[in-house]
């Protein structure tokens, strides 16, 4: 596109062209967040949303935008947040794809949603021992729904948009291979036992997928979207967490390894490489080179002696990692 036509550019085609990169190269989940701050914004423009220009999104346009978002009510304020950080994304892209003149009033520049603190969401040690414990014979889905969890735990937090694809050919030797799909950051996850029998749990041999049950539909037909599956997975967690008095969803496993392995002394740097966040200063400093055998051993160490070892040993505190073994290999 000309220099000259960029005065034109529609917002409705910087999202059809975003969308469809994102459609090759991150999940169906990220796919679909950006489809749905593209009907909001429909929703706010009304009748010419597919005339709405780059250019129109000034400071007061979205000022209303954001005002519209609140009073719909259908959004949480941590979601009308996120509705704006994909929408800046889109905006970015099409002003350094086109070299759009932007000047001192770029127009995201005072946006502040009040984004109240999150709960609590990590569990102590003693509530997961009693996930792992907890009687669910005859509940098929639940015993389901518990795997997933603890299979997200033992796997250094991974993230259920990543599970959810997750498929034999990543398998290398003792190790999980694969792309965060939000940060596009390579990991190396090593398959615990734990892991592994509940992998061999599941395992059928004609489908690639590592968790067939993730994508099938309960009903028949074709297999479910990962935001269905996600909602089905919840709802099973949900009573679980019911049974044992408190909240469960999969990004509760994530929390509670990052948790967990934090009490066992482990630097915010080997947590953050471990659960695939790319953006932490901190953390790109030890990406340079930290050996993965540095995280698997702190997972290791997090496991023998919070998870697996229910002797008087396990209330000692877990020892810090040496610095030898925190620095670049």
């Amino acid at each position: 596109m000309a220099k000259n036509q960029t005065a034109n550019l529609f917002l409705a085609d910087v999202f059809e062209d975003q969308i469809d990169y994102l459609g090759k190269s991150k999940s169906q989940f990220t796919v679909d967040n950006y489809r749905n701050v593209y009907r909001s914004v429909c929703d706010f423009v009304g009748k010419k949303a597919d005339k709405l220009k780059v250019s129109d999104i000034t400071d007061l346009w979205l000022n209303a935008y954001v005002m519209h978002m609140q009073k719909s009510g259908n959004l949480s304020l941590a979601s009308v947040d996120n509705y704006c950080r994909i929408l800046r994304a889109v905006y970015n892209k099409a002003v350094k794809t086109y070299s759009i003149p932007v000047g001192p009033n770029h127009p995201f520049t005072n946006i502040r949603i009040p984004v109240p603190a999150t709960l609590k969401r990590s569990l102590e040690k003693k509530a997961v021992l009693d996930i792992i414990s907890l009687d669910l014979s005859g509940k098929k889905e639940l015993c389901k729904a518990r795997d997933l969890f603890m299979f997200l735990f033992y796997a250094r937090g991974m993230c259920f948009v990543d599970v959810f694809s997750l498929r034999y050919d990543s398998i290398s030797g003792e190790y999980i291979c694969y792309k965060r799909s939000k940060t596009s950051a390579p990991l190396q996850v090593k398959i615990v036992p734990e892991m592994k029998m509940i992998m061999d749990r599941y395992r059928e041999s004609d489908n690639p997928y590592i968790f067939p049950f993730l994508r099938r539909n309960s009903y028949g037909g074709k297999d479910i979207s990962e935001k269905s599956s996600l909602r089905r997975i919840n709802r099973q967690l949900g009573k679980i967490g019911e049974m044992l008095g408190v909240k469960l969803t999969t990004y509760v496993a994530r929390h509670s390894w990052a948790s967990l392995i934090e009490e066992c002394g482990m630097s915010i740097a080997i947590i953050s490489q471990g659960m695939g966040h790319g953006s932490e200063r901190v953390t790109k400093t030890y990406m340079r080179g930290m050996p993965s055998r540095v995280i698997d051993n702190a997972n290791e160490e997090m496991l023998n002696r919070l998870i697996r070892k229910k002797s008087t040993e396990d209330k000692k505190k877990c020892p810090l990692l040496s610095k030898n073994e925190t620095s670049a290999g």
